[in-house]
């Protein structure tokens, strides 16, 4: 099997890590690179900050946090100064997604039983809802490059209706947080707008996690509906329906390359190790009913070849690949495999080349409790920072992080 061609752009840089929150700040070295920290002091009940999104300029972050009680969006600047509160209202607004050319922030807001996408300007006006669908679910709205779509997955068209549903108890199916619930999403795309709701898939079975091809045309995404999940793309028309993926295990969180020749993704199928294939007692994690958790982070051609595993060294769960806006890294969240009850570990942030090169950690699990440091983890478009959540400090904060090359 030939190795894939490199990107464009130098390898052998050395990298300087500033990281910045809001409030008191904490300075320290991580594997070569420095962290500076601040974090704002909130009560032991506070849920924090979460989902943090870039704007089009790279200097500001959107992100919800119940500073108030209630859930709603804010924007900083990339600094953490200049904290600003843009819903303010009774309630829920989550997950919000800056378009790309910086004039809208989408999010979700649930109300009264009810989820629903919103919109709001930067400066807080304009708030509308983009769908007016009674649903249990929806995901965090995803922009296509060129700013012109929107894509979402939602639970809206189930029958019977949502609403009538109960929600049963979360599970555990082998892939990292899918919580359960009836019915399972699908998968759909619309104008940026909120016009032209089309629904892409029609399994009734969990589609979830799409990431947009750099030209906008397709989307990649992970399904259970052959019963465990897999990658497929569709065109965003709907049309076209192609599985890249075919294992009993899990392949999840699949984030398509800037310049579109290539899809990371997470997986927990068999790997080798010194030669040989990992054996099955070494996959599976016995504290929750025996499921494989051993994710690495892998990538493969658009059309499904060419599969590599680009984490296997790490030994670590990993999930949530992030590219760098210029192609040359993959930033994921990892936790070792096999924690013992004398071990206390937390999520890392990590970085590495593409061709799996230069594997650094960005916080060598420095947080109160095992969710640690955690995704979505995404890069300002000019490459200069990532964004991702920590509760370093207690209370779940977003850290920017600035990449410094030393020359």
């Amino acid at each position: 099997m030939q190795k894939p061609q490199k990107l464009k752009g130098r390898r052998d840089r050395g990298l300087i890590v500033v990281g910045v929150i809001v409030g008191i700040i904490a300075i320290t070295t991580v594997g070569g690179w420095i962290v500076a920290g601040v974090a704002l002091n909130r009560g032991p009940d506070a849920l924090g900050d979460s989902a943090p999104s870039w704007s089009a300029d790279s200097a500001r972050v959107s992100f919800s946090s119940d500073e108030t009680g209630n859930m709603d969006i804010y924007v900083m600047n990339a600094d953490g100064s200049g904290r600003v509160n843009l819903t303010n209202r009774e309630a829920k607004d989550m997950e919000p997604s800056w378009s790309p050319d910086g004039e809208w922030i989408a999010f979700l807001s649930r109300t009264q039983g009810r989820t629903d996408i919103h919109r709001v300007k930067p400066d807080g006006t304009g708030l509308s809802s983009l769908t007016v669908y009674p649903a249990q679910m929806y995901s965090r709205p995803i922009w296509s490059p060129d700013g012109t779509k929107i894509a979402f997955t939602s639970n809206r068209d189930a029958d019977p209706p949502p609403q009538l549903q109960p929600t049963p108890e979360p599970f555990f199916d082998g892939a990292p947080e899918f919580p359960g619930a009836a019915p399972r999403p699908e998968l759909y795309v619309m104008n940026a707008d909120g016009s032209d709701q089309t629904r892409l898939t029609f399994n009734f079975y969990f589609d979830g996690n799409p990431t947009w091809s750099p030209d906008s045309q397709r989307l990649a995404f992970q399904s259970r509906e052959d019963g465990d999940h897999e990658i497929y793309v569709i065109n965003a028309d709907g049309s076209n329906l192609t599985r890249l993926t075919d294992n009993q295990d899990a392949d999840v969180f699949p984030a398509w390359s800037p310049d579109g020749r290539y899809i990371a993704f997470s997986s927990n199928r068999p790997k080798s190790e010194f030669g040989g294939e990992l054996s099955e007692a070494a996959r599976r994690d016995f504290a929750t009913a025996g499921n494989t958790v051993d994710f690495e982070i892998y990538i493969m051609d658009p059309d499904g070849g060419g599969v590599f595993n680009r984490s296997q060294r790490t030994s670590l769960q990993d999930s949530r690949p992030s590219w760098s806006p210029d192609g040359e890294w993959i930033a994921f969240e990892g936790r070792p495999n096999f924690p013992t009850q004398d071990t206390v570990v937390g999520a890392d942030i990590y970085v590495m080349q593409f061709e799996g090169e230069d594997l650094r950690n960005l916080t060598n699990a420095q947080a109160r409790n095992l969710d640690g440091n955690q995704g979505p983890i995404v890069w300002s478009p000019d490459g200069s920072h990532i964004a991702y959540v920590t509760e370093r400090y207690g209370t779940p904060q977003v850290q920017t992080v600035r990449l410094f090359d030393p020359s």
